[in-house]
């Protein structure tokens, strides 16, 4: 059965392109022997559950729609030491291949594996989803049972709904003048301020074969004490831990931005950062996109008191999230997608809309029934031993970050734009992130910390 594409999903569609795909890619690092038979079946059965991820994009420009299609996802396992590439290139178009695409390396003990997601099809929170899914599918082959009691319920047919955001018709209808004031205010904001993108002491360069193999992104994981020294650090302030990151991301461009361009700080720099509009009856859903953006912005000049920086961003967050503001956007995007090339005019890559994005995925797998070690997935005889993931990005927005705890471990993960940084940049612009991360939180570390370079794609 074919499906029309969302409003939001149109915009990610349309958002897409060669230079800058619309995709992001799940690490995870398994110890153990890895089954190479039961992990193809589990792909297999895992699929069949998540129907997007089976289908491809027909129809015209304004009327898209998601069919199903019978090939396979593109899967590559190979040997630990054999190069990943993208197969043609790193975008994955809709309309000539499924939105899925996933690579494993194996050795004696050691396995890792690289999963790609075309963000039209899921987001965050659906790609986990999957991914919960897959390693039940997989303990379940390995172990050789039939039935995967680990699988949680899941209903194929609520993608038919999966833009009501549970909302009924006279919700709607009552929430009509606070979502009128809020395309109107976001509309305003996104094109009237402009803010300020990274600044970069080098121009990077690439070659049409550097661009095929899976990219290197910067990373960082905390230690278990490091991680529980930043959660307390965010409860003495009575703030969230994303609210704590975004304001020690303001900190650190800001004070980057001061060392490699005039010398001046305090400009206008945003970030924008997804929010769930799951609704409680979502729980069921297969991967899909029920999320939106939201965008924080700050003239540092006007907040030199971190303190009062902070509870100006925990204060916006909760009253985007009560009230569900998101919605304002994907609405918007909807009524831009009436006129035509207005989706093309909202997604133009001809100056910076945001100085940076960052998602915080929060406990990464938290509600898999498998068993666990230490706190770390066991599937069939291998161990979830890290869960990384890395965001994409769009032209003038230069880095992007993703946040994930697992086993304890506050994991950061850095996507950039290799038309702007080089890699040893991104590296140091990471690391003064850490460090004011650490200073906030009060870690005596040395700001100098070792940042692991990872390959993502």
């Amino acid at each position: 059965m074919s499906l029309p594409l969302t409003a939001f999903e149109r915009y990610m569609l349309t958002d897409d392109c060669p230079e800058y795909p619309m995709t992001f890619t799940v690490r995870m690092k398994f110890s153990g022997r890895f089954d190479e038979a039961a992990f193809r079946r589990a792909v297999r059965r895992t699929v069949a559950r998540h129907p997007l991820f089976a289908s491809r994009v027909e129809g015209s420009k304004r009327h898209p729609q998601w069919v199903p299609t019978d090939e396979d996802v593109y899967l590559d396992i190979a040997d630990l030491d054999t190069v990943l590439r993208f197969p043609g290139s790193e975008q994955i178009d809709l309309r000539k291949e499924n939105g899925l695409r996933i690579w494993v390396r194996t050795g004696a003990n050691w396995t890792e594996m690289r999963v790609q997601f075309q963000h039209c099809t899921t987001d965050g929170i659906g790609s986990y989803r999957f991914l919960e899914d897959l390693l039940c599918a997989y303990d379940a082959e390995a172990c050789g049972r039939e039935d995967v009691k680990a699988w949680r319920p899941i209903q194929p047919a609520k993608l038919a709904h999966r833009g009501d955001f549970g909302l009924r018709w006279w919700q709607v209808l009552l929430r009509l003048p606070l979502e009128i004031w809020g395309i109107i205010a976001g509309m305003v904001t996104f094109f009237f301020l402009k803010p300020t993108p990274l600044k970069t002491p080098l121009t990077p360069s690439e070659t049409p074969a550097e661009r095929l193999v899976l990219l290197d992104y910067p990373t960082h994981t905390f230690s278990a004490a490091e991680t529980q020294q930043i959660r307390q650090a965010g409860k003495r302030e009575k703030a969230t831990l994303n609210d704590l990151m975004v304001r020690d991301l303001f900190v650190a461009m800001d004070a980057w931005n001061q060392q490699h361009s005039d010398g001046k700080s305090g400009r206008l720099m945003r970030v924008v950062t997804p929010v769930s509009l799951r609704s409680p009856g979502d729980e069921d859903l297969p991967a899909t996109n029920v999320v939106a953006m939201v965008f924080l912005d700050r003239h540092l000049g006007l907040y030199r008191n971190a303190r009062i920086l902070l509870k100006s961003i925990n204060w916006e967050m909760w009253y985007l999230r009560s009230w569900r503001l998101g919605i304002a956007f994907v609405r918007c995007t909807g009524l831009v997608s009436l006129f035509p090339g207005g989706l093309e005019f909202l997604t133009r890559s001809n100056r910076c809309y945001a100085t940076a994005t960052m998602s915080n995925m929060g406990q990464g797998l938290i509600e898999t029934q498998l068993p666990r070690t230490e706190g770390k997935i066991i599937a069939g005889d291998l161990v979830l031993e890290a869960l990384e993931s890395a965001p994409p990005i769009r032209a003038f927005t230069s880095i992007g970050l993703t946040f994930v705890t697992y086993a304890g471990r506050l994991a950061m993960i850095m996507n950039y734009d290799r038309h702007h940084f080089t890699a040893a940049t991104a590296q140091r612009l990471l690391k003064q992130y850490i460090a004011a991360i650490k200073s906030a939180a009060g870690i005596a570390e040395p700001a100098t910390a070792d940042v692991d370079h990872v390959s993502v794609g």
